[in-house]
């Protein structure tokens, strides 16, 4: 669990210079081992007991391999018999180099956790670099005629000299509208990614790319009984909870009224006892008026108290509600990570929950991520693969138990034609491109870019349907999850806490990816198998609820408390001419001064304001401090 960066020259002349980049409080000191070809850095963040043994950068053969890497492995005594290694003693990176060394780039699938590494082979002067299936650890490179650098952080290679700082406006607008492609770019033109679940080998002849693991939407699998379901979900589950919960320091979960991460806080519980398992949970603030949709109730606090009566092996942290800890620093973020944040707007709201964290002495926290997707996936968009495949019993049931409009919405809209969302678009008064409604981006920049063509590149029609079968629309979701992964490190820089998701786990993805729809809706009751597999762990009432909780119901007070600042920061940004030329600035301008009288604020929706304003202000914002704006 640390940060690297590399240099190579593959040609077998002098490796060019490497800056190191920003030490940040919880690294240790500079680690290096350089060549005449290479040169390595890294800087060990300790958040596993296994951490104390590491020392990296790592070489064997005498020096002909050496690896740099961030990350912590989910299997290790799995690899480690495949191996024929003893990991007692033993750190990460080196069941992770003796992996590399024995399998090249077949090891990345064979890995499972989160990590990023570089592996050099000094005698064929080749170079792996690679990242696990979900991507949450990051590693991104530049190739130009000063060298080739690669870290694990945008940080640290936007400190090198040699490396341009020219942005990526396409790239940017891509990130802002969501066209969510898995893809190399970064909000930098010499910077790239490697794409979550990929290895690239690099050499002095060009680069090869290697595809560990993507969701794959075509496994079937059938068990006997419905309980077998339950019984197979309940054991993945907790062997995939299990080994996350190593930690050096006391482990704290996020815990809400769902099923997932709830769930996961149980079973860890379970794991790590006669120790306890803090939880944060947050919760609106005092006083504000909340905004709640009607599936959906206002505070968690109620179901977490009852979670706690039902497992005495929680014990909850104390979380400020104060909104003053509640905004993202937008300078320091951009600072410590080189990118923008989406959504920063909800990520500010639960800040509270990781600084609890920290004061409590923690570093990791487990949460339910990706559950939705997986074990409490509603089923609902399954009623379309009835229409599809003409089977009118199980439609018409469907269609008694949710009514036409859920049938609709789930199945029939799902399967119009893109023709389709232009023409309803043109009719209600826009231009026939339906994400416009949220994007304020200038059309003539949109037209430029080619942003209609990336959506539908990745499958989606313009108002963002995908009109495929439920099982390959939860797969394109979690492409999408390896889209915006780089996030995922990001946020563990800026907050000081590492995020672990047992549910995002490739082994957990694929088992529920295969189950038959019929397990996750039966009989007018969504997430069925969630609701079998928490009923021994959760309480009764906790199990049965059908609403979800509400995420920042607070966002409209929030927003006109912090009015004066958000007029500065626009004006701030209307100052840039990169911004005015990619940005609808006075569509921006134009929502905060209708928030200026309570009836105004009234009229903006969530998209509004946590979206199309705060989304895009933020954007602005990161184009101002890269172009050195204040």
């Amino acid at each position: 669990m640390s940060c690297f960066a590399l240099a190579v020259d593959f040609e077998g002349g002098t490796a060019p210079s490497l800056r190191p980049g920003l030490a940040l409080p919880d690294l240790q000191s500079l680690g290096s081992v350089e060549t005449e070809t290479a040169i390595f850095h890294h800087r060990q963040r300790r958040i596993t007991p296994e951490d104390a043994w590491d020392v990296q950068p790592r070489q064997a053969a005498a020096g002909r391999f050496t690896l740099v890497c961030d990350g912590r492995l989910d299997n290790r005594a799995d690899l480690a018999d495949a191996l024929g290694i003893d990991p007692r003693g033993e750190a990460d990176s080196a069941l992770m180099l003796a992996a590399l060394i024995r399998w090249d780039v077949a090891a990345t699938a064979r890995m499972i956790g989160d990590f990023a590494f570089g592996f050099w082979d000094a005698a064929t002067r080749r170079l792996l670099l690679g990242r696990d299936a979900l991507g949450k650890r990051a590693v991104f490179w530049h190739r130009g005629r000063h060298g080739f650098f690669a870290a694990s952080s945008l940080r640290d290679l936007l400190a090198q000299p040699a490396i341009p700082r020219d942005l990526n406006l396409e790239r940017l607008a891509d990130w802002a509208v969501e066209t969510k492609l898995n893809d190399r770019r970064t909000a930098w033109q010499a910077i790239q990614r490697v794409p979550a679940g990929e290895t690239i080998a690099f050499t002095a002849s060009g680069d090869q790319t290697h595809i560990g693991w993507r969701a794959d939407p075509t496994r079937r699998m059938r068990l006997k009984t419905d309980d077998a379901y339950v019984a197979a979900a309940t054991d993945l589950l907790k062997t995939v909870i299990a080994p996350r919960t190593r930690a050096s320091g006391p482990l704290a979960a996020d815990v809400t009224g769902g099923l997932d991460s709830a769930l996961v806080a149980v079973l860890a519980a379970q794991v790590i006892a006669p120790a306890h398992l803090g939880t944060v949970t947050a919760l609106p603030t005092p006083g504000d008026p909340l905004t709640v949709a009607a599936n959906a109730y206002a505070s968690e606090a109620d179901a977490v108290a009852a979670l706690h009566r039902h497992a005495p092996g929680l014990v909850a942290l104390p979380v400020s509600t104060d909104p003053a800890d509640r905004v993202l620093d937008d300078e320091r973020f951009f600072t410590l990570t080189g990118m923008p944040l989406r959504p920063g707007h909800n990520i500010g709201w639960l800040q509270p929950t990781y600084a609890a964290v920290k004061a409590a002495g923690g570093r990791v926290v487990l949460t339910g991520l990706s559950g939705n997707l997986s074990l409490s996936w509603d089923g609902l968009e399954g009623i379309g693969d009835h229409l599809r495949a003409g089977r009118v019993w199980p439609l018409w049931r469907d269609a008694r138990s949710f009514g036409l409009e859920a049938l609709w919405l789930n199945s029939g809209r799902q399967m119009l034609p893109e023709a389709w969302a232009r023409w309803r678009h043109r009719r209600r008064g826009g231009t026939g491109q339906p994400w416009l409604d949220f994007a304020p981006l200038r059309p003539e920049f949109a037209a430029e870019a080619g942003i209609d063509g990336r959506i539908a590149a990745r499958g989606y029609t313009s108002d963002f349907r995908y009109p495929g079968s439920s099982r390959a629309v939860r797969a394109g979701l979690f492409d999408v999850r390896q889209a915006i992964s780089d996030q995922f490190s990001a946020l563990r820089d800026y907050t000081g806490v590492e995020m672990r998701h047992p549910m995002n786990d490739p082994r957990f993805i694929d088992f529920c990816l295969a189950l038959p729809v019929d397990q996750f809706l039966r009989k007018g009751v969504t997430r069925w198998l969630a609701r079998r597999v928490a009923a021994p762990y959760l309480p009764a009432v906790q199990c049965a609820e059908r609403r979800t909780g509400a995420q920042f119901p607070e966002f409209r007070a929030d927003f006109a408390r912090r009015r004066d600042q958000l007029q500065a920061d626009l004006e701030a940004v209307e100052r840039s001419a990169t911004a005015q030329a990619m940005l609808d600035l006075p569509r921006l301008r134009a929502i905060l001064e209708q928030s200026d009288t309570p009836e105004g604020l009234a009229r903006l929706s969530r998209t509004d304001i946590s979206v199309t304003f705060s989304r895009f202000l933020h954007l602005g914002r990161f184009i101002r401090w890269a172009e050195g704006g204040n």
